[in-house]
């Protein structure tokens, strides 16, 4: 029976929290977050495929539920500091519910973001695993 690997799903979800940090602080933009999280993204993926040996898809949805986790907390609690380096959320908070709520949008929109890059994860990891010939 394949089973699931814990210790790689933590240390991929690791990227997940250095992101969470860098663009707390300012280092990633919003802007060039979104393609840090293609490339972190496709990385994922291709490291399930090669590294498991089966079970790529639930295994990529849990690295993502795990960054989730790491990301919206991160931002939950330093929100602030989040705000003040990301002017742009301001702006995109004002076009979703509750403009005035960031934490409380950060905590509802935060795992479904996290499922939505989990499933896509997964079937690039399928994808990938099918190109491994595994």
């Amino acid at each position: 029976m394949k089973t699931i690997n814990w210790k790689l799903i933590t240390g991929l979800s690791l990227i997940g929290l250095v992101i969470a940090l860098a663009t707390t602080y300012g280092l990633i933009t919003m802007r060039a977050e979104q393609i840090v999280w293609i490339v972190v993204l496709m990385f994922n993926a291709f490291v399930v495929a090669k590294i498991c040996s089966g079970k790529y898809f639930l295994h990529d949805l849990l690295v993502s539920l795990a960054n989730c986790v790491w990301i919206t907390g991160i931002h939950f609690i330093l929100m602030d500091t989040y705000i003040s380096h990301n002017p742009d959320y301001l702006e995109m908070l004002h076009q979703l519910p509750m403009p005035e709520r960031p934490r409380l949008m950060a905590l509802m929109m935060g795992p479904l973001i996290g499922l939505v890059f989990g499933i896509v994860q997964g079937l690039i990891a399928l994808g990938f695993s099918k190109v491994l010939k595994k």
